[in-house]
């Protein structure tokens, strides 16, 4: 998801870690090794943002344990729970061909190939095999599987996503 001006996260600070000011984050990217090498991190809150420095990082059971140098205690890292980690979106790693960001597609319109508007796609969610596009109108809410066989255009110029209906994917009666 994109956040404050041209961030985007990439962890959640779920809690405390010992009593050093150290702090548990819960991974909200494909791409968990780059905490390794990150030198700066931006926390954002409710009440705004800054920047911490990354003094050390580990890996443990899924999550990722950070010691910044301007959290010295359990009560330092106490106030950073629920806290969004966030990097610069110019410092995200680059994708193959056909791979987005879900904060890019997250907003886009989505229409059948026969010009249908649908919605606007809501959330995104992985479901194993594949994602799953959540796709709003004012009235009803649309489950779109994230394959080459339904999705044919993803254009992020104009922010339009171009799907096409397999039989029995959609029941477009109430839509039309």
């Amino acid at each position: 998801m994109k956040d404050i001006k041209g961030l985007v996260q990439i962890g959640k600070i779920i809690g405390t870690h010992g009593h050093r000011g150290e702090v548990k984050v819960y991974l909200l990217t494909d791409f968990p090794e780059r905490f390794r090498s990150l030198k700066e991190v931006f926390l954002v809150t409710p009440s705004g943002q800054r920047s911490l420095s990354i003094e050390r990082v580990r890996f443990h059971k899924g999550y990722v344990i950070m010691k910044s140098q301007e959290c010295h205690t359990m009560s330092d890292a106490e106030k950073l729970k629920g806290g969004m980690l966030c990097v610069p979106e110019d410092e995200l790693y680059p994708l193959g061909e056909d791979e987005y960001y879900c904060f890019q597609l997250i907003g886009m319109d989505v229409y059948t190939e026969e010009g249908l508007h649908l919605g606007v796609v809501e959330d995104i969610f992985p479901t194993g095999s594949n994602d799953v596009y959540v796709v709003r109108d004012d009235h009803k809410e649309y489950l779109i599987p994230a394959i080459k066989e339904v999705v044919r255009e993803i254009n992020l110029e104009t922010r339009r996503i171009t799907i096409h209906l397999l039989k029995g994917l959609l029941n477009l009666s109430d839509a039309l």
